[in-house]
C-alpha cells in the first residue's frame, strides 16, 4: 500500500490516541494534507518537459542549415565543383583551339556565360532552400509554443482542481467535527 494511502490512517489512529475523537479528526485531516502533498510531487515529476528536447533539437539542426544557405556555405561545394568544371572546360578549349585566339575566345565567353547562369541557379536553389527552412523553422517554434503553453494551461487547471478537491475536503472534515460535538466538549472544558 503506497504511503499516501497509509497516511490519513496513520493520522487518525496516532491523533485518537493522544487527543481522543478531535485528535483523531485534526490526525486524519493532517494524514490527508501530508498524502495530497506526496501525490502532488509524484504528478509534478510526471509532467514532461515544457519544450521538448527533441523538438528544440531539431529547431536548432533547422537553423544551422538555415544559416549555412544565408552565408553560402550550404552550396559551396556545388560552387567550388563548378569552378573546377569551368577551368578543365577552358583548359580543353585552350588546347582545342589550337592557336586560333578567335575560336578561344569565342569558347571561353561561351563558357563562362554558362558557367555563370549554373553559379546564379545554385545560389537561387540556396535562397529557395533557406527560405523554406526558414517557414519550416517557424512551423517548428510554433509548435513549440503552442505545446508549452498547453502543458502550462494543463498544470494550472490541475493545480486549480486539486486546491478546490482540498478546501473541499477540508471543509467536509471540519464539518463532521463540528456536527458530531466533540468540539463543544473541548469548549465546555476552556469556560469551566
Amino acid at each position: 500500500m503506497p504511503l499516501e494511502d497509509i497516511l490519513p490512517v496513520a493520522g487518525t489512529v496516532i491523533g485518537g490516541i493522544y487527543g481522543g475523537p478531535a485528535g483523531a479528526a485534526v490526525g486524519s485531516s493532517a494524514g490527508k494534507m501530508f498524502s495530497s502533498a506526496i501525490k502532488d510531487k509524484r504528478a509534478d515529476k510526471n509532467l514532461p518537459e515544457p519544450i521538448d528536447p527533441l523538438q528544440m533539437g531539431f529547431l536548432n539542426e533547422i537553423n544551422e542549415l538555415r544559416k549555412s544557405f544565408k552565408t553560402g556555405s550550404g552550396y559551396a561545394n556545388q560552387m567550388n565543383e563548378l569552378k573546377n568544371i569551368q577551368a578543365s572546360t577552358q583548359s580543353g578549349i585552350l588546347k582545342a583551339a589550337g592557336g586560333n585566339t578567335g575560336a578561344a575566345i569565342s569558347g571561353m565567353a561561351r563558357v563562362g556565360r554558362n558557367t555563370q547562369a549554373a553559379f546564379g541557379d545554385i545560389a537561387e536553389a540556396g535562397v529557395q532552400n533557406q527560405m523554406k527552412l526558414l517557414e519550416l523553422a517557424g512551423e517548428k517554434t510554433d509548435q513549440i509554443v503552442q505545446r508549452k503553453a498547453e502543458l502550462d494551461l494543463m498544470q494550472y487547471g490541475q493545480g486549480k482542481k486539486d486546491s478546490a478537491e482540498q478546501h473541499k475536503a477540508g471543509s467536509n472534515e471540519m464539518n463532521k467535527v463540528v456536527a458530531s460535538g466533540v468540539l463543544d466538549d473541548i469548549f465546555k472544558k476552556d469556560k469551566g
